[in-house]
């Protein structure tokens, strides 16, 4: 106890001190390193561009950083990210261009497009055509069309528009040469430029005429009269005043109306004897400068100094070794140190984490209980002891080595009572020791493990037992106490075993938590009426904690959330991790103004704002302590809640929560295609519209909402406006796969939400997905008109069939009218004169020949539109039945071959009917004039078509000498109609060949 005696004296003297000179600026700082993604662990250079994204640069190259994860340019990146070095000296932003100038020692400066995220150009060499890595380069910046580059031996001007490079001599003003000067920060100020040289001072340049002016030197500078060597390490302008971070501290330089420059002194409370290695001026007007000790915020309105603490005390203090402050949007800082960069904002937050003493190893592992004794002091109950803990001078110190502590009770005028396996005790908070009762009537208490009690009035405390002992009712006044029981004859409670909690509402009513119903309880009339309360016919229990507003009971659950009740317990709405809860297993549940429901969990603080119901959640990542809570460990007073578990207690303010009303910047930064033979990519954030090759096998685009303090939290939802006008449930992830579109032009339309559920505007990418040949216009037009021409053709080939069966229709139509009517009326004719009895058997016969000739006529003519037919073979047996018996009644043989290959073959119904009748015409004439014995025909195949040949072996003619007939002439006719040729060739005694074969 002796050590922890010193440890309190020593937080009391150090306290009035301490807080003369500085106040204690408690932040939350999130920590980035190379774990992840990080290239290098030692941060040079920290640059916002007006994009919002983040630009880290490294001994290890440059880092553009979105909250998810870093876009490497370094030596190993492709050519489109490659630095001509590793170590990154300097940064500056080109809003003009839309550039980012970027200096490598030993190397190149490149300027890398912000738009694209690739290198546009480089500058390498000096006027002589020299390698200008083989100087340091240390510093640039940029005035309208210029760039200012400082070496190591040297300054450079270098005009963007023309591309060209000029040195620029000082050694007029400096008494050294160019190539001895080290300019180490170059600022511009009110039209001039500041060279920053090490040892020598400030160089003024006219940035028009390329001139020396003035030489600040280290004498003036030196205001405290210090022998050091001077040395620049930062420093930047903010309305015309340059802060400089200096080895002889933080100095200013500004500019007079009639342009000369001045060192204004800075407040004494600013240390002037200490080396500064960076400063800047955030947007309230602070001044912020770290030393290789702190990291300090002076204030120009209150002349206020404060030093920065981290919230959670690591082994390492990143605020004892930062070499880069920037300052950036919405109040948020960030540093550069050895291990990484960091962040945190600059201002007050509702989370102050305890969980180690400043002052020694003293560290709280897993409270069960606390109370206060006033708004600076805390007690809790640890798993291994019972700590004191102050809360303006972070002083953690044991009081006492008993365990499993369940239970810290204040009762009236500051007494004190502690529950632990050790038993129970008086707990006296002026010698913050702890006392066993010496009244003989307390050791029912002594022999529990109480889990909860409170003050009900002047005289009573009311405890709950943790191992189902039951209620005690304990009277201070006389150490009588009383038991109440579920089993109890005298002192029966129902439902009355392992007590959760007790709460006492409004109107002094009080009400007993059990794992199966809620007890309203009168310790004075000793009166009980158990509520149980139904959801959907189901009795809720395992009930942790309860609260009251003015118009609601709320109620806290083990596994089920919170329910929100009325005055007469009836389930108004209730709260799961279905509707956005942290965690179903809640502990304790706090009302703030009757505005805000702020519950503890098994995992993260649930805060619900009772207007709108919207839940927010918060985690150690916030500033809490850890993510687990405890269920006992949780008091209110009127403006904090003080709520613990595993590794210390939050002190929470809740009226710093405040809702984020700025939407994340949104961008869509990357849209990857991954085709069959290639993956192809553009990370042009200003994309409008894209096309998508027809041989994509998907497309993945990404976007991101600017939100570094916690990027985590940040939703997005998407749309595609041809295919549902509805937009995607919230979700967290930053991108989606495209598959199986359909060729076409598609609107992607993409939002992102803050933590508060802010949205920001969509973001529109148009997308075009290219047909494959098959699915071009032009292919789909050639189908088109293909299919309507094989349609077309189709018609016109059927037309030409229709009107030749017409024209077949008609040729047989007039040969029935003209041989059929002709011999029908030859018949009529011959009729007529048998009856009158002229030449009555010469008539008669004639009328049977005019009959058979007629029957025939029509045989052939039926035998032609018979449509089954209308083959060779069909016509070789009509061949058959017409010439064999003509040809036998004349005593002429005939003789009909067809070679069995052509059989099958079809014949048109024109060819049919024409090589029918030119046939028939031919064996006519044999039969009637050759006066032949014999008749030989033949049918062979001619190609696709057949041929056909009729000889007999008459008398024959001389073909030259005898005039063509109108037989021959007819025949000639009906094979050209078919498009057939025939010959007739015919020799006196040699007999007559028909030929009919295709023309």
């Amino acid at each position: 106890m002796i050590k922890y005696g010193l440890y309190f004296l020593l937080a009391v003297l150090f306290l009035p001190a301490h807080g003369f000179c500085q106040r204690d600026l408690s932040v939350l700082l999130k920590r980035i390193t190379t774990k992840e993604g990080l290239s290098s662990y030692y941060i040079t250079k920290i640059i916002e561009d007006t994009n919002g994204f983040l630009w880290v640069g490294t001994q290890d190259g440059l880092n553009r950083y979105d909250g998810y994860g870093f876009l490497k340019f370094n030596k190993q990146s492709n050519e489109r990210q490659r630095l001509g070095s590793a170590y990154v000296s300097d940064m500056v932003e080109d809003t003009k261009r839309n550039l980012l100038w970027v200096a490598t020692s030993y190397g190149d400066i490149c300027a890398i497009d912000l738009q694209t995220n690739t290198i546009k150009r480089r500058i390498t060499k000096d006027p002589l055509g020299n390698d200008i890595a083989v100087k340091w380069i240390r510093s640039i910046a940029i005035t309208g069309d210029t760039l200012w580059i400082g070496l190591l031996g040297g300054i450079y001007a270098y005009q963007i528009e023309k591309k060209t490079l000029t040195s620029i001599s000082i050694s007029g003003i400096t008494k050294k040469k160019d190539s001895e000067i080290n300019v180490a920060k170059i600022i511009p100020v009110k039209g001039k430029i500041l060279f920053c040289c090490d040892e020598l001072g400030i160089v003024e340049l006219d940035q028009n005429a390329l001139q020396p002016l003035n030489l600040l030197d280290k004498g003036i500078l030196n205001t405290y009269g210090r022998k050091t060597i001077l040395r620049f390490y930062d420093g930047m302008n903010k309305d015309s005043i340059v802060y400089l971070a200096t080895s002889w501290g933080v100095r200013s330089v500004s500019v007079t109306r009639r342009g000369r420059l001045q060192t204004p002194k800075l407040s004494n409370k600013i240390p002037g004897d200490t080396k500064a290695l960076s400063c800047a001026v955030d947007g309230h007007d602070n001044l912020l400068f770290s030393t290789p000790d702190n990291l300090y915020s002076y204030s120009f309105s209150s002349n206020e100094l404060n030093v920065y603490k981290e919230q959670r005390k690591e082994n390492d203090n990143w605020f004892n070794s930062v070499y880069q402050i920037y300052c950036g949007r919405a109040n948020a800082v960030y540093i550069g140190t050895q291990e990484g960069f960091g962040l945190f904002f600059n201002e007050m937050g509702a989370f102050k984490p305890y969980f180690k003493s400043a002052f020694s190893d003293d560290k709280l592992k897993h409270l069960y209980a606390l109370t206060l004794l006033n708004d600076s002091v805390v007690y809790s109950g640890d798993e291994n002891g019972l700590y004191y803990t102050n809360l303006k001078s972070s002083l953690t110190i044991k009081i006492a080595n008993t365990n499993t502590n369940l239970l810290l009770v204040k009762g009236g005028g500051n007494k004190m009572y502690v529950s632990s396996g050790n038993g129970f005790f008086n707990l006296d908070p002026s010698l913050k020791k702890i006392t066993k009762p010496q009244d003989v009537k307390l050791n029912l208490l002594n022999e529990d493990l109480l889990s909860s009690g409170l003050q009900f009035n002047d005289s009573l405390i009311i405890l709950g037992s943790f191992i189902q002992k039951g209620l005690y009712v304990w009277n201070t006044h006389t150490n009588h106490i009383e038991l109440y029981h579920n089993d109890s004859l005298k002192n029966k409670i129902p439902n009355v075993r392992v007590i959760n909690n007790l709460f006492r509402d409004l109107s002094q009513q009080l009400y007993i938590l059990t794992d199966h119903a809620i007890i309203k309880f009168n310790p004075v009339s000793h009166e009980s009426h158990t509520i149980s309360i139904s959801k959907n016919g189901v009795l809720q229990n395992s009930f942790m904690d309860m609260c009251e507003t003015s118009n609601s009971y709320w109620l806290g659950l083990y596994g089920g959330g919170i329910i929100e009740t009325d005055k007469e317990f009836k389930i108004k709405r209730t709260f799961t991790t279905n509707e956005g809860l942290c965690n179903d297993a809640v502990y304790r549940i706090f009302s703030y103004a009757d505005s805000l429901m702020i519950a503890t969990t098994n995992y993260g603080l649930a805060v619900i704002n009772q207007n709108n119901y919207r839940i927010k959640n918060y985690y150690q990542a916030d500033g809490l302590h850890s993510n687990e809570f405890e269920q006992l460990c949780g008091i209110q007073t009127n403006d904090k809640i003080y709520a613990g578990g595993v590794n210390g207690f939050t002190v929470i303010s809740p009226q710093l929560f405040k809702k984020n009303i700025t939407p994340p910047i949104l961008y869509i930064t990357k849209v990857e295609i991954e085709t069959s033979s290639a993956i192809l990519d553009t990370n042009n954030m200003e994309l409008k519209k894209i096309s998508i090759p027809n041989h994509t096998l998907q497309t993945t685009i990404t976007f991101c909402g600017l939100n570094y303090g916690n990027p985590e939290s940040i939703t997005y939802s998407y749309r595609i406006k041809e295919q549902n006008e509805g937009w995607s449930l919230p979700s967290h992830k930053n991108n989606i796969t495209l598959i199986g579109l359909s060729p076409g032009t598609y609107h992607l339309q993409v939002k992102a939400a803050n933590e508060d559920g802010v949205w920001s505007e969509p973001k529109e990418l148009v997308l075009e997905f290219l047909p494959k040949w098959y699915q071009t216009w032009w292919f789909k037009l050639l189908i088109f008109l293909t299919t309507a021409g094989i349609i077309y053709a189709f018609y016109r080939y059927r037309i030409a069939q229709i009107k030749k069966q017409h024209e077949i229709r008609k040729n047989i139509a007039t040969d029935l009218h003209d041989d059929l009517g002709s011999t029908l009326n030859s018949v009529k004719v011959f009729t007529n004169l048998a009856i009158r009895g002229v030449n009555q058997d010469e008539s008669l016969q004639q009328i049977k020949d005019n009959l058979s000739e007629a029957t025939s006529g029509l045989r052939d003519m039926i035998w032609v539109l018979d449509d089954s037919l209308d083959t060779v073979d069909e016509l070789i047996t009509r061949l058959k039945q017409f010439a064999i018996p003509v040809a036998t009644a004349s005593n002429i043989e005939t003789d009909i071959f067809a070679e069995k290959s052509i059989t099958n073959l079809q014949l048109t119904k024109e060819e049919k009917r024409n090589l029918f009748l030119v046939c028939k015409e031919a064996i006519n004439n044999s039969i009637k004039y050759s006066g032949a014995s014999h008749i030989n025909i033949s049918i062979l195949p001619a190609g696709k078509k057949i041929k056909i040949t009729i000889a007999d072996n008459g008398k024959g003619f001389d073909a030259g000498q005898v005039k063509k007939g109108y037989g021959l002439k007819n025949m000639q006719y009906r094979a050209g109609q078919v498009k057939y040729t025939t010959t007739l060739t015919s020799s006196p005694g040699k007999g007559t060949l028909v030929e009919i074969k295709p023309a």
